[in-house]
């Protein structure tokens, strides 16, 4: 078959011809596999065998077990085992010796004629790499399409096409959508063919320094055909749009011509066609063309063309078939290295507590669930942050992100990496496929890559560095990510690193990071020197040529960042509890302050940390990336009783009378009637006595629960053995007490134990006094119904040109509170009831749901009240008395 003198690349492309089922047995199966090949790996693995024939710098040795490179080439797996290690270990050097073979003419045959057509170009090394069509006219004019179509000219010298382009194409080569990353008003294929006349381009920028890349070229016509039958069942698709935006569709193709197809935001039925190669179908109401280019274990390579503002155009694709799989059936803790993803070259391990390492960073934290690896965002005590400890009762991990398992085919897998809110429902809001290879490769960092900076473009890995060197002065962090400089003529964002306190624009230099600060003063240059699984070495210095690395220069990087010391000291009756257990530097945390009942804080301090208080009143002292050890101290004091949201309510009669406040513990308040929402501050008199004035001088009417309206500008408690008084105030000239009462709070009382099946029926409430208004039927005076199924109605202002109706659901808490919400919106509102008579019930609502600017009229307020209980037919007679 290999009827060639043995060679490099010959020897490369033995290997790379080997399947499951062996090596290609008659010349049509040869012919076809041969042109499968991928261009630029097989001129990368020629390039691995061109260095181990021959005495280079790198002193190759072949691994145990392998007497000839012939030996290694009959197992692939071993062969791109030794090709990861060569390009990890030897980087730019490999790159190097990649493009020298292929401008090799004994290695790779030039193509000298090329006649006119239509040719695909594809980069198979990559899902989202260059993709486009060119048509070759006869007269030297042409159409190329890509992410844009544009005319050109063409020429033809020896193995060579020049194309001039009537106008500067944008070319992406880190897989980034924002910007790309090249602009090219001409284009060199340099061409070469294998022994069947499969033709190879090696693409390049005239006048730019950027390396050239290798694609497959066919015409059109020579397009492998295939079976419908081949494509039916479920698949996943994912293609990079106009400007590399990518997308990514759930298929089913049914073996009817019609089609299932998901977005992730609509779900639509369609059509599809296959005629050869060519498969046809409507995505989001526009037609699509897929070219199918290749088939790999878990499914096929495409180009994709569709209709863009100025023509054709043609961007790279892949479908992936789906298997019934997840990763409960799979030993996914390996070693994960990505495949076809130009501009990501991500590798990670993932351990037995599912958390991931990354070449820069270690133990970043996952968990699985469903059959899927997740990952998470936390709150603590129902407040944001980065990281609790999941074992406390207070912490709760909300899905944020999430790979699920689509196939597998021996060492490959098919991931989809989904992110949203509720990245496992049908509303997904960025979904991205994914193809990475496992294996047992120890994670190892044998050199510098830009990995250590340049921050994923797609948001699915968390690589960049996160490194801690030990000082006698601290711990100096090195983190790696982007810079923006935004108060620049030009906004300005790129690659950083900063050490300490320091901030470098970073870029490869050989095998060298170079380093220049950030107003571009100083350049400097880090050098990997020795590595472990703990940790690197750098050495940090202005000269390569003159300098050599040392001890003083040079400073030992741990991948763990190093614990701290946190202590708490607690007076008072209270407790701290952290949202980790075990901080480590710059790691930030919340303390959750949990006094006992009857208590509150009152002071706390240490580590620069700051007080913040949640929408449900909760506390929590927050400590942003601590960088040393440190003490919190707190303390806890007695309890101001009128210190949070509160109903206060005079209980002289059989519907009591009310007020709602929320008071905070810095001495701010709210004071919140039917008509009115002021504010207010309080401060302590005495022991006993705290007075409040309402803000800015104003004035407030309310009722004293006798029949009477007063105008206040304030209000004071004062606390005796006998109970708690409320008096209202009004200055003037000087304060005058308008009236005093004797209060309860009804957070102090408690909630009446009640059977659900007393609380079904027709049920009239009043607020009593409450409600500054002198009307009827307005929102004091409400009717339900409570149905003995949970349902119900409710009917306000009734006899009045408002009159509304709500459908109801109603259950009892397991504080015996009676909550109920309506079927129609977020209104809800909770019953506590406190008193029964012969009537109904006396009530408080402490929780309802209400506006920014005041309560819903037709719904419930805060407040206490009475509950009627209607057993029978109101009747005139019935009502007659007193």
């Amino acid at each position: 078959m290999f009827a060639v003198n043995i060679n490099a690349a010959t020897t490369a492309e033995f290997a790379l011809l080997q399947s499951d089922l062996g090596l290609p047995i008659t010349q049509q199966q040869l012919r076809e596999a041969r042109a499968s090949l991928d261009p630029t790996e097989k001129r990368a693995l020629t390039g691995l065998f061109y260095d181990f024939s021959r005495v280079s710098e790198r002193n190759l040795n072949l691994p145990n077990g392998y007497p000839d490179l012939v030996a290694l080439a009959k197992n692939l797996r071993a062969t791109k085992r030794q090709l990861r290690q060569y390009q990890r270990e030897y980087g730019e050097a490999a790159d190097r010796v990649r493009h020298q073979v292929a401008q090799n003419p004994n290695l790779f045959e030039p193509a000298t004629a090329v006649p006119e057509g239509r040719y695909l170009l594809s980069e198979l090394s990559y899902f989202n790499g260059f993709a486009a069509s060119l048509t070759l006219n006869e007269d030297g004019s042409g159409v190329l399409n890509a992410t844009e179509s544009v005319p050109f000219n063409w020429s033809q010298v020896e193995s060579g096409i020049l194309l001039t382009l009537s106008r500067s194409l944008g070319i992406y080569r880190n897989g980034v959508a924002a910007q790309p990353d090249y602009f090219a008003e001409q284009l060199h294929l340099s061409l070469s063919k294998d022994p069947d006349g499969n033709l190879a381009a090696s693409v390049s920028i005239p006048g730019s320094q950027s390396a050239p890349w290798y694609t497959r070229m066919v015409a059109l016509d020579d397009l492998s055909a295939y079976s419908a039958s081949d494509f039916f069942g479920q698949w996943s698709m994912s293609f990079a749009h106009s400007a590399s935006q990518e997308r990514h569709y759930d298929i089913n193709l049914f073996s009817d011509g019609s089609a299932r197809v998901e977005s992730g935001a609509t779900t639509d039925f369609t059509h599809w066609q296959l005629q050869g190669a060519q498969l046809e179908l409507t995505l989001d109401n526009a037609p699509y063309r897929m070219y199918i280019l290749r088939e790999f274990p878990l499914g096929y390579q495409l180009l994709i063309e569709y209709d863009g503002e100025q023509g054709k155009v043609m961007v790279p694709g892949v479908m992936v078939r789906h298997q019934k799989t997840s990763f409960d059936e799979l030993n996914y803790t390996r070693t994960w290295n990505l495949l076809f993803r130009q501009g990501e070259s991500e590798v990670f391990s993932i351990d037995e507590d599912n958390h991931y390492h990354y070449l820069w960073r270690r133990n970043v934290w996952g968990d699985k669930q469903d059959g899927k690896l997740v990952q998470q965002r936390f709150e603590f005590a129902g407040i944001d942050t980065l990281w609790c400890d999941v074992s406390l009762l207070q912490c709760e991990a909300k899905l944020t992100a999430a790979y699920r398992l689509l196939s597998v085919h021996g060492d490959l897998i098919a991931v989809e990496y989904a992110t949203a809110s509720n990245p496992l429902s049908a509303g997904v809001s960025k979904r991205q496929l994914y193809v990475f290879e496992l294996s047992d490769d120890v994670l190892s960092t044998p050199r510098l890559t830009d990995g250590i900076f340049k921050a994923s473009s797609s948001g699915a890995f968390a690589g960049t560095a996160s490194l801690y060197g030990l000082t006698e002065q601290g711990v100096v962090h090195l983190q790696g990510g982007q810079h923006c400089e935004p108060f620049s003529p030009q906004p300005y964002c790129a690659e950083a690193i900063y050490i300490g306190e320091q901030k470098y624009w970073a870029s490869m230099a050989g095998e060298d990071i170079k380093l220049v600060t950030i107003d571009r003063s100083t350049t400097r240059y880090l050098t990997l020197t020795d590595a472990d699984q703990q940790g690197i070495t750098l050495c940090l210095r202005e000269d390569v040529g003159l300098q050599s690395c040392n001890e003083t220069n040079s400073l030992y990087y741990q991948f763990l960042a190093p614990n701290l010391d946190i202590e708490y000291v607690v007076s008072g009756e209270g407790a701290l509890q952290p949202s980790v257990n075990t901080v480590s530097y710059k790691q930030s945390f919340e303390t959750l302050i949990l006094p006992e009942r009857g208590f509150e804080l009152d002071e706390i301090s240490g580590c620069q940390g700051v007080l913040k208080e949640s929408d449900n009143g909760t506390l929590l002292y927050s400590v942003t990336e601590p960088q040393q050890s440190c003490t919190i101290n707190a303390s806890f004091k007695r309890t101001a009783p009128h210190v949070g949201r509160n109903v206060v309510l005079v209980n002289n009669g059989d519907v009591p009378h009310s007020w709602y406040m929320d008071i905070h513990r810095n001495g701010t308040g709210t004071l919140t009637t039917r008509t009115h929402v002021v504010d207010f501050k309080i401060t302590q008199q005495s022991e006993s006595v705290y007075v409040a004035r309402l803000n800015g001088g104003r004035t407030v009417s309310v009722r004293d629960g006798q029949g009477k309206t007063h105008i206040v500008t304030g209000f004071a408690f004062e606390y005796q053995p006998d109970g708690a008084y409320l008096s209202w105030h009004h200055d003037t000239v000087f304060k005058r007490t308008v009236f005093t009462t004797q209060i309860q709070f009804a957070k102090d009382l408690e909630a009446l134990a009640i059977d659900p099946q007393v609380l079904a029926g027709q049920w009239a409430l009043t607020f009593g006094e409450y409600a500054e208004s002198q009307q009827t039927h307005t929102q004091q005076h409400l009717l339900f119904n409570l149905n003995a199924d949970h349902t119900g109605e409710l009917r306000a202002g009734e006899q009045t040109p408002w009159a509304q109706q709500h459908e109801l659901n109603w259950s009892l808490t397991e504080q015996n509170r009676l909550r109920l919400s309506a079927r129609s919106g977020t209104l809800i509102a909770e019953f506590k009831l406190i008193r029964q008579s012969k009537w109904g019930y006396q009530f408080v609502i402490e929780e309802v749901k209400k506006t920014s600017s005041g309560y819903h009229n037709d719904w419930f307020q805060h407040g206490a009240g009475f509950a009627y209980q209607a057993r029978s037919a109101a009747t005139a007679t019935g009502a007659t008395g007193r």
